[in-house]
């Protein structure tokens, strides 16, 4: 419990732009975590690790922390998976293409059968990408994008992650 307050803290922090703080609270929280080998909270925090190196300028650090997480994400039930490549949408990388499109279509085909408690903050960050998304790109290409995504499997979801983050 005491590991997840110090990731909502880092998520407040980071949010505030006070990005040392929500280093300390979010490598406070993957101690405390892996000490307890909670797999959920582990992809999470290194997660929004990932997202908080990327806004230090820190891409090498960035990337590292996306591939760890999206390594573990694959040991997750499906809606849990979903619910963290929705994070993905809060780094501006992940807001720009046509794979983001893609995968924006998956995660939203994911979430379709998923009745439980949506995050807020992840709700309000898939809403601006697909607000840039749609902006970035033809609204005839946006749709066939978005379509092919909602075609995708969670593993061709995770793969295509996978490679945005290799392309950052």
């Amino acid at each position: 419990m005491t590991a997840r307050c110090s990731i909502n803290l880092g998520l407040l922090s980071m949010e505030a732009g006070e990005l040392d703080q929500a280093q300390g609270y979010l490598e406070e929280a993957l101690s405390s975590v892996k000490q307890l080998n909670i797999k959920f909270d582990i992809t999470n925090c290194l997660g929004c690790l990932g997202i908080l190196f990327y806004f230090q300028e820190d891409t090498s650090k960035s990337k590292q922390a996306f591939k760890e997480s999206l390594s573990l994400l694959k040991e997750l039930d499906i809606h849990l998976q979903a619910h963290l490549l929705e994070g993905l949408f809060t780094v501006p990388h992940f807001r720009m293409s046509e794979h983001a499109v893609k995968l924006l279509g998956a995660v939203r085909s994911l979430q379709a059968n998923d009745y439980s408690p949506k995050d807020a903050f992840l709700q309000r960050e898939s809403a601006y990408g697909e607000t840039q998304l749609r902006a970035l790109l033809e609204e005839s290409a946006f749709e066939a994008a978005f379509l092919e995504g909602q075609d995708m499997s969670i593993q061709e979801a995770l793969d295509l992650a996978l490679r945005m983050v290799e392309d950052m």
